[in-house]
């Protein structure tokens, strides 16, 4: 189910910029006919823009006529963002006035989004333009000026719906920050006017992004004080829509009207929804808010809820004050070493004489309940990966070789004194801390006693989706420890089942890439990855072009593979066989 939802991510990304670009630049391409296959580069040329824009421009180039003039006008913003000027720049000095007009009303756009009012400035100055046509845009470039007057006159024109540029259609996100810009110009009612029309807008369409553009309209109605409108809109909402209300009011400051709001709802959010609430609320000082909405949490997330707190308080500096918040909020003494085990993991670098107290106790606390052995067992086994974890944190000469290896060799035979699934439940992290120890043929060892028991009888509760999420678990680990075939051996085998993981596919990617594999780094690209945070396809445009300097006939060789493996389609080919 991980995988179908990240793949229809994937797709719905990308059906979503190729219907941007093509509502962008609908009236620029009439009268250009154009093939399924120029379609189809023009669409990869933008996705591939997002990732590598150097790499989509070679692509923009090899495309005919109006064609290409399209895609350059697509990949000339991303250029500039991506810190390449002069390349932006030279591209949109050679493209018609039109697509000029759109190439720097969208980087404006996208720049204004971050508040980056300076850049735009530079960007205005050095490509010879005075204002972007688009009237929005306008205001804000004029107010970062100076030029008050001219850009609450052109504000004033936005806001009189008798006024040209107030009938133009705008997108609730425009709405929005036209209400913004009204707001604080003093237009109350202007400002009031916009975001009741951008709710209509809303409840007209049918939103792709439900929960984070009813995010946005909440928000809207927080900064001009419409907290009970907030509340009357949310209150037939969904359960996570609502939260969103929620969300806003803790922003807002409004802590009581927003815990009211959650009250009747709290056990239907997920915990990754209380765990964001519980990150807003922490961001209002003081602590107690974060205590009331604690307070408030089903049973299921208290635990993780409380650790949050707690971590933000030893941050804060606050180690004496989490402490003893653990020992008044956690009523059950055996959930105490756990808490403590989290905290000395997640804070050890930068508060390591009190993580090293927190580790002490906890083993302490550990010891009086060895009567229990099946919690006991539970809770050691994470005591001695913590100790392992601090000392692989260690240069090797510094690591108490003796506390090393007796708590490796308790840590086994506790692994093996687990049932199966739990042993393959911590395959991963137990392979890592191997290696990370410089225990790698071990680790070896444990990833083929776990495959071969994957693949034995004894595990009649496994089904057909437990497996693929051991494999996947399998193959990562075996990444994790540089052994890149066998990982690729069970990415192959995952696919065979219709499976895969795409977190994995992007890591045997970047494995490629840092071993100097580049022909199989080629070979493993698929559209799926462009997008990643982990930016794998800049990666390897980057080693391509260093490679360059060593050996450049073999450079420019696999540069024109790679630019082949976008051109031909072969990319778009092996993500949807996958």
């Amino acid at each position: 189910m991980t995988l179908f939802v990240i793949l229809l991510v994937i797709a719905l990304v990308f059906i979503a910029l190729i219907l941007y670009s093509r509502r962008k630049i609908a009236e620029q391409s009439e009268g250009l006919v154009m093939t399924s296959n120029l379609t189809a580069q023009i669409n990869q040329t933008l996705l591939l823009s997002k990732a590598e824009p150097l790499l989509a421009l070679k692509l923009a180039e090899t495309l005919p006529g109006e064609a290409r003039e399209l895609a350059l006008q697509l990949v000339a913003s991303e250029l500039y963002l991506a810190g390449h000027k002069a390349q932006a720049l030279a591209i949109y000095q050679q493209l018609p006035p039109h697509a000029r007009d759109y190439v720097l009303n969208t980087l404006i756009e996208t720049l204004l989004d971050t508040d980056d009012t300076q850049t735009c400035l530079e960007l205005l100055e050095n490509w010879g333009e005075a204002l972007p046509s688009w009237p929005l845009l306008q205001v804000r470039i004029l107010q970062a000026r100076g030029e008050q007057d001219q850009a609450l006159a052109v504000l004033g024109e936005l806001s009189d719906p008798r006024q040209a540029a107030a009938q133009e259609r705008q997108s609730i996100g425009n709405l929005l920050i036209l209400a913004r810009l009204q707001h604080q110009a003093g237009m109350q009612d202007a400002a009031l006017a916009s975001v009741e029309q951008a709710w209509s807008a809303f409840e007209e369409t049918e939103e792709g992004h439900r929960q984070s553009t009813l995010r946005s309209l909440f928000e809207a109605c927080a900064t001009l004080g419409q907290f009970d409108a907030i509340l009357t809109r949310a209150a037939p909402l969904p359960a996570e829509e609502q939260a969103q209300a929620v969300a806003a009011l803790i922003k807002a400051a409004q802590l009581d009207s927003a815990l009211n709001l959650l009250a009747p709802i709290n056990d239907a959010l997920y915990s990754t929804t209380y765990s964001e609430l519980m990150d807003l609320t922490l961001a209002l000082p003081p602590i107690d808010n974060a205590l009331r909405l604690l307070d408030k949490a089903p049973d299921r997330d208290r635990y993780s809820l409380l650790l949050s707190l707690l971590s933000h308080m030893a941050t804060q500096g606050q180690t004496a004050e989490a402490e003893a918040l653990l020992l008044t909020l956690e009523p059950e003494p055996s959930q105490h070493p756990g808490l403590m085990l989290s905290l000395c993991e997640h804070h050890h670098a930068t508060q390591p004489q009190w993580a090293e107290a927190l580790l002490a106790k906890a083993l302490q606390q550990i010891d009086g309940y060895k009567n229990d052995h099946e919690f006991w067992s539970g809770i050691r086994m994470q005591a001695l990966r913590t100790q392992l974890q601090l000392q692989s944190r260690l240069p090797a000469h510094r690591r108490d070789s003796w506390l090393v290896r007796s708590s490796l060799e308790e840590l086994h035979r506790l692994h093996q004194q687990q049932d199966g699934e739990q042993q393959l439940l911590c395959i991963r992290e137990q392979t890592k801390l191997l290696h990370d120890l410089g225990q790698t043929a071990q680790a070896r060892t444990l990833l083929e006693q776990a495959l071969a028991l994957l693949d034995s009888d004894s595990l009649p509760e496994v089904d057909e989706m437990d497996t693929t999420f051991y494999l996947e678990d399998i193959a990562s680990a075996y990444l994790s420890i540089d052994e890149a075939e066998q990982a690729q051996a069970l990415q192959d085998r995952l696919h065979s089942l219709e499976a895969g993981s795409r977190d994995l596919e992007e890591d045997l990617l970047l494995n490629h890439i840092e071993h100097q594999r580049y022909a199989q780094a080629i070979e493993a690209l698929t559209l799926s990855v462009l997008l990643s945070n982990k930016k794998p396809l800049s990666r390897l445009y980057q080693a391509l072009e260093e490679l360059q300097q060593r050996a450049p006939e073999r450079a420019s060789e696999l540069q024109q593979q790679l630019l082949e493996r976008f051109s031909s389609g072969m990319a778009w080919r092996a993500f949807q066989a996958n």
